[in-house]
């Protein structure tokens, strides 16, 4: 169940705590209002209208932008993946959202947001990567927070989009501080070495799936280690893009 402050005072009638137990406690249920769902979506069009789409970003990084292009860190050191799809900027209610998803295992916080990044993926109308990687876990963490974020977003997306997904590919093999406690510079080094190769890769093109990028520091290491090995094209698809 999801409480929070509304920022948007025009919204606060329609998005009330009585709204949020609603969503709870009846099927089919809008998540953050209480309104109906239609289709199994987990929120209502008006709430999927209201979230904060990432749609002027850098398209190297994801970066939210007053307008189209590539950001000044983009162009002067260009990350090792190639580009990135991010459905939402990193705030309200995504963030709620997001943790929801990440700590308290929200089966509908997933699906709503997997949906939505599967959504803007299908208006991109690109060719898509032959398979998808979600980024790992190591054990550690997995056993304590119970499941993968990433890998429950793999699924949604690859059901929508009809793509295999690689569970055995790629493997953290050393637990790292969360990239959120760390300052920008001390996230490369937090996760340098941190991945290992399984077996080689047998796709040119892949899409590393992950709930939100911030510097992108672990999408990075990730591609790096991909690379090496032979991947041509390396995509990041994420629900949030931090800003």
């Amino acid at each position: 169940m999801i409480f929070c402050q509304r920022n948007h005072s025009n919204l606060v009638n329609r998005r009330s705590i009585i709204g949020r137990l609603l969503a709870v406690l009846t099927p089919g249920a809008c998540l953050l209002c209480g309104s109906n769902a239609p289709g199994n979506n987990a929120l209502c069009p008006d709430c999927r209208e209201d979230m904060p789409q990432n749609t002027s970003a850098c398209p190297h990084c994801g970066l939210p932008l007053l307008r189209a292009g590539f950001c000044p860190d983009c162009l002067r050191n260009p990350p090792a993946f190639d580009r990135t799809i991010t459905a939402y900027i990193y705030r309200y209610p995504v963030n709620v959202l997001i943790r929801s998803m990440k700590y308290q295992q929200n089966l509908n916080a997933i699906r709503a947001l997997g949906l939505g990044l599967a959504e803007i993926i299908k208006k991109e109308n690109g060719t898509l990567p032959e398979c998808l990687i979600p980024v790992p876990l190591h054990l550690s963490r997995l056993i304590s927070r119970g499941f993968n974020q990433s890998q429950e977003l793999s699924l949604i997306l690859a059901k929508e989009l009809h793509l295999p997904i690689d569970f055995s590919l790629i493997r953290r093999i050393r637990p790292t501080t969360p990239q959120f406690k760390l300052l920008p510079k001390q996230r490369q080094k937090n996760v340098k070495g941190a991945f290992k190769l399984l077996k080689e890769p047998n796709y040119k093109s892949i899409a590393i799936v992950d709930d939100i990028i911030t510097t992108g520091a672990t999408l990075s290491e990730l591609s790096r280690t991909l690379k090496a090995a032979g991947v041509e094209v390396i995509e990041g698809w994420a629900c949030a893009r931090a800003g």
